[in-house]
């Protein structure tokens, strides 16, 4: 038999229960919204120039953070350095040459120039890799707008001579010292130098592969470019174009920033339009020979 006071505490327990039930039925507690709101970053790339499979220093891309030039340059020869976390997200088939553990002590901006200051374990590339990764080091940062010289420092002192080739670096390095380097001379004499970008692919993608000819062909260099990318015997089988054989540059205008080219309509696909890859090559391939900012196509 319940004692007295038992029979209170559950009454008084029971009328508790009773009156939360009515007070949550009669006063409910609204749902809280909360308001989020969420941002997109666009992702942006740059260029970068980094060895393929096939030993060739190619122009690729990359995802950036940075917009901004000097921490965009920063950014850039973070990933061309081995082992970096920046070197992790290089696109699949591609290496970097700078060693890994060589430090970057400083970057800095004068105008058109950047200067890199390293420590002195840049310098352990391997001898057949020391030319290429000079390559891809001034390629790459003169893809950075307004930057046009690249000056290159062990601690303080500047690089001037390759220590394991011998080859001696003009000052300041810039996109004449070439790339890919290849010669088809028969003569020294009136040899000049074209630089081309073909095509190549890895995994489905597309990328190109700019060599710098040493040539003695007698014709104006933007001749020799659209002679090269319409040419069924490249001088690699891995390098490929897309230009026909039957198109025909029927005139051209060289100026101080730009160059004008009227073609034949056989450089037009069967849309009627000029295919983005033969554009493009054409274009970086005079963009880069003759140090112009824009290239104009007319077809008649």
């Amino acid at each position: 038999m319940l004692k007295r006071s038992s029979i209170r505490r559950i009454m008084l327990a029971t009328f508790a229960l009773i009156i939360t039930v009515l007070a949550i039925n009669l006063f409910p507690v609204k749902d809280v919204k909360i308001k989020t709101k969420t941002y997109y970053k666009e992702a942006s790339t740059s260029s970068i120039y980094l060895v393929d499979k096939n030993h060739y220093v190619a122009r690729t891309n990359i995802y950036v953070d940075n917009s901004d030039k000097l921490k965009l340059a920063k950014e850039l020869v973070d990933a061309l350095i081995n082992g970096t976390n920046k070197n992790k997200y290089l696109p699949d088939g591609f290496i970097s040459l700078i060693p890994e553990n060589t430090k970057v002590l400083n970057i800095t901006i004068d105008g058109d120039t950047i200067s890199l200051y390293f420590d002195e374990n840049i310098l352990n590339v391997r001898k057949n890799d020391e030319e290429k990764m000079i390559e891809s080091i001034v390629y790459t940062l003169t893809e950075i707008d307004g930057i046009n010289n690249v000056k290159i420092f062990i601690n303080d002192k500047e690089l001037t001579t390759l220590p394991q080739s011998g080859r001696t670096l003009p000052f300041p390095l810039n996109r004449s010292i070439g790339i890919n380097r290849k010669s088809k001379i028969t003569s020294i004499k009136n040899s000049k130098e074209v630089t081309t970008y073909f095509l190549a692919n890895n995994n489905d993608e597309s990328y190109f592969i700019p060599v710098t000819f040493t040539t003695d062909d007698e014709g104006e260099k933007v001749e020799i470019i659209i002679k090269e990318l319409k040419s069924s015997e490249n001088i690699d089988s891995s390098l490929k174009t897309y230009l026909s054989a039957s198109t025909l540059l029927k005139n051209y205008e060289l100026k101080e920033n730009e160059v004008n080219l009227e073609f034949n309509n056989n450089i037009l696909n069967q849309f009627n339009k000029i295919d983005e890859e033969v554009k493009y090559g054409i274009k970086l391939s005079i963009m880069d020979t003759y140090n112009v900012k824009s290239v104009n196509f007319n077809v008649k």
